[in-house]
């Protein structure tokens, strides 16, 4: 279903307003700001498997309205619907919809992008100017191709991408925070950190030296 004016009685411009909203407040300073910041919320909650398959290359997991609002409790995110003119649980049931593809779309590859990239998007979309300037193209499932995020730079073109091809099966992921190490990943997903070279093996296209892991960086956790 297609986040535009059929949605919960949102208008292209409300729901375009609040894609404008969450990169800016992606974009800020501070402990919560950037992909990084928002993903740090999750993985303290509990929720870190969900956001890490919206970073991850597999399919995203869905979110509701109620949890999602657990986690974004007093991050600028929350008030992003209220801002674009979309308060109350409808406003709340389209960010969670949104949200997920937006991250997805932000993170090609697992890639996280800069907070000043996340500022110079929304500005982007503000002088319509971006390939996501039609937020009628944002998709809560995949019944129609995704608009692709990955290629946004200061006076991009409009065009619409080619459409994506479908999603692989997810593997599972984990976005390493502040004070990681593949030990303590390791007992995090296996209860044993001795584990920590199941995770590295995987990893070895990415990771040179298994003492040496960067904060952002999406790592493959094998099963």
């Amino acid at each position: 279903m297609a986040l535009g004016s059929g949605q919960a009685g949102a208008s292209n411009d409300q729901v375009g307003a609040l894609i404008k909203s969450v990169l800016e407040s992606l974009g800020g300073e501070g402990n919560d700001g950037g992909v990084d910041g928002l993903n740090r919320r999750f993985q303290q909650s509990g929720a870190g498997d969900i956001f890490s398959s919206w970073v991850g290359t597999g399919s995203n997991r869905s979110i509701g309205p109620e949890i999602l609002s657990q986690n974004l409790k007093g991050h600028p995110i929350e008030q992003a619907p209220q801002r674009a003119g979309l308060g109350g649980a409808a406003g709340a049931a389209i960010l969670a919809q949104l949200l997920p593809v937006l991250i997805d779309k932000l993170t090609p590859n697992g890639q996280v992008p800069e907070r000043s990239q996340l500022r110079e998007m929304g500005n982007q979309l503000a002088r319509g100017d971006a390939p996501f300037a039609r937020p009628e193209m944002i998709m809560s499932s995949g019944d129609k191709p995704k608009p692709d995020f990955s290629n946004v730079q200061s006076g991009a073109s409009s065009a619409a991408p080619p459409p994506a091809a479908p999603k692989a099966a997810a593997p599972r992921t984990y976005t390493v925070l502040a004070g990681d190490n593949l030990s303590k990943i390791a007992k995090k997903f296996y209860g044993d950190a001795n584990k920590w070279k199941k995770i590295f093996e995987a990893n070895k296209d990415t990771i040179k030296n298994p003492d040496l892991i960067k904060v952002g960086q999406v790592l493959r956790v094998p099963e």
